[in-house]
């Protein structure tokens, strides 16, 4: 139901993708109060790496800890109750929740490097939220990636760069039901491309 109130919500934009190539189409499109930037504080970041050996048995354990199904799909993600987790790569997981929260506590006891690697991110990660109408044309002229629907559904992930900086995307639904893409950024870079964002079409709205 969550994926097709998202993909709902982008016809209700109008989303045709078609030859968006530059900023100067995206401003007579879209006015930029159209879409909304804001950081995303109080939230932390692992990363979960697992060898092929024993890679089901890695995913038992991870799933036990974080009562959440790990997708089976590389570039695809899912939540529950607060918690995300995107699978990055074929045998690297991505979780992040609200800062404190039991479940990453849980993951930073799985210590038997026989089953995997734990790796903290949250330190050099920012979360950075785009929502509102004409968000996924904006996504079109940050990243080389085909955002419309149904090419990038509620939950798909894509890794690329934003500013010849690598960021992780995801597609997501903002508080209020309106679709929106989180952006996972280095920290170093985070303010940059925030005014890159912004520059591009983006009104910048308090942190949240």
């Amino acid at each position: 139901m969550r994926n097709e109130q998202f993909n709902t919500l982008a016809a209700q934009a109008g989303i045709g993708i078609g030859g968006f190539g530059g900023s100067a189409s995206l401003y007579h499109s879209y006015p930029r109060h159209q879409t909304k930037l804001r950081a995303v504080s109080g939230r932390d970041w692992l990363q979960f790496g697992g060898w092929q050996d024993n890679w089901d048995a890695a995913i038992a354990e991870m799933e036990k800890a974080i009562g959440c199904a790990v997708p089976t799909l590389v570039n695809a993600g899912a939540e529950s109750e607060g918690l995300r987790v995107m699978r990055v790569g074929a045998r690297r997981v991505r979780i992040c929740a609200p800062r404190g929260d039991r479940r990453l506590d849980s993951m930073r006891r799985l210590t038997d490097a026989s089953i995997g690697v734990v790796t903290e991110l949250g330190h050099s990660r920012e979360l950075l939220r785009l929502s509102g109408a004409g968000v996924r044309h904006l996504m079109s002229a940050l990243m080389p990636i085909d955002f419309s629907v149904p090419a990038f559904a509620l939950h798909a992930i894509a890794q690329s760069h934003v500013h010849h900086v690598p960021v992780l995307a995801m597609a997501v639904l903002d508080d209020d039901g309106a679709e929106a893409f989180d952006l996972y950024v280095p920290r170093t870079f985070a303010k940059s491309i925030e005014e890159w964002i912004a520059a591009h079409g983006a009104s910048r709205v308090p942190h949240g």
